[in-house]
């Protein structure tokens, strides 16, 4: 703060906003993870304005308002594709996933989230590891192993210009 280093309490606050999230606290988290993006809006670092964003969306998928989970991770895969990274894209395409319940939709966005992290040689980030599959194991649990498999399957065989197309144009409200 002394410096007026936006970026630098921007990444500070939302290191913290996670920390919050990953302890329980959602509202401390909230209110952090709203700070930092508007850090990094008022800085202009587009990369982190979609960290942000897909940390947001994120919270309010495990606070249970995935419509607004939704349309928070589609602004950050917006910004992601813009900038041309693949890797925010596949966390955005994973955390679209997990706001968006159990359907064939979901299971294509965790496939594509998939094969995107394996090209990329990304894997999903440990601290995320437990959500992530917890997200896939209940659309799977609720659409049955068969047509989960089949959907993720297909999600894998999309070309990136297709994932991102239907990950943007789906769920829209």
């Amino acid at each position: 703060r002394e410096n007026n280093d936006r970026l630098g309490m921007g990444y500070a606050l939302n290191g913290l906003g996670v920390v919050a999230w990953r302890r329980g606290d959602l509202a401390a988290a909230q209110v952090q993870l709203e700070e930092s993006l508007h850090l990094y809006q008022e800085a202009g670092d587009k990369r982190f304005i979609a960290f942000a964003y897909n940390d947001l969306g994120q919270l309010a998928h495990a606070r249970g308002e995935d419509a607004d989970a939704r349309k928070l991770c589609r602004k950050a895969l917006r910004i992601f594709r813009e900038l041309g990274d693949r890797q925010g894209q596949a966390e955005s395409l994973a955390a679209l996933a997990a706001a968006s319940g159990p359907m064939p939709e979901a299971a294509r966005l965790f496939g594509a989230a998939d094969a995107l992290r394996v090209t990329l040689g990304a894997p999903v980030p440990l601290v995320e590891r437990d959500g992530y599959d917890r997200d896939a194991a209940a659309a799977r649990q609720v659409l049955g192993a068969d047509a989960f498999d089949a959907d993720w399957r297909a999600g894998q065989a999309l070309s990136h210009d297709q994932i991102m197309g239907e990950a943007l144009s789906m769920l829209s409200e």
